[in-house]
């Protein structure tokens, strides 16, 4: 499609889950925009929209039409990529206003769409899980919990359900986090998949952590 010019500097963007559409958001200043066009025109679906603050990451929803952004204040927002009303008004728990995120904060939903994950806060990082619905967190923010260690990134696994985060002292990485989002026992092939995706996110996380900013 047509090229899309945009009035700032841009942060983040992502294909809408329709595969029709196209989100960005940018900074302008000191403020921070959404907006949502579409491919074939490069017509806005709605006017920009102002942010709590800069912008950090936008994510889409599988299989629906909501975007979350996650801004510079904490404030963790879910827009209808139609419309641009918002969804949902969230806050990223253990967030700092007086300690930048940097290049590290961002949210992501899993493929499924059911669970959303947003990564930063004050130092150490930490990232919260929650249900895409609601809302509500899943379990209290998973953080680093050796002193002075900070959670650089996280992947997830195809089926959804599966979280990695690797943590690391200055430039020494030293652990790397398995979180399973379902509850209870687990077969054998089960068991063997989560090593096959522990492999697989060790090589994902250390390629994000040296691609830098």
């Amino acid at each position: 499609g047509p090229d899309i010019a945009l009035p700032g500097t841009l942060v983040d963007s992502c294909i809408c889950a329709d595969n029709r559409a196209v989100a960005a958001v940018w900074s302008q200043g000191r403020k921070g925009h959404l907006c949502v066009w579409d491919v074939a025109t490069a017509q806005g679906r709605f006017e920009p929209i102002a942010l709590p603050g800069l912008p950090f990451s936008v994510s889409p929803r599988p299989r629906s039409g909501q975007l979350a952004v996650l801004c510079s204040t904490g404030d963790l927002l879910v827009i209808d990529d139609r419309t641009g009303k918002r969804v949902l008004e969230l806050r990223h728990e253990g967030w700092s206003p007086t300690v930048p995120s940097g290049r590290n904060a961002r949210v992501q939903y899993a493929p499924d769409g059911k669970t959303l994950v947003s990564l930063g806060g004050a130092v150490p990082h930490v990232v919260n899980v929650r249900d895409a619905d609601s809302g509500q967190l899943r379990f209290p923010p998973l953080g680093a919990s050796v002193a002075g260690s900070n959670l650089q990134s996280f992947v997830l696994s195809t089926d959804s359900r599966l979280l990695a985060t690797m943590a690391w002292i200055g430039f020494a990485i030293f652990a790397v986090i398995i979180v399973g989002f379902a509850i209870g026992p687990r077969s054998e092939a089960q068991a063997r998949s989560i090593g096959d995706f522990a492999a697989r996110a060790i090589t994902r996380l250390l390629a994000i952590i040296r691609r830098g900013p």
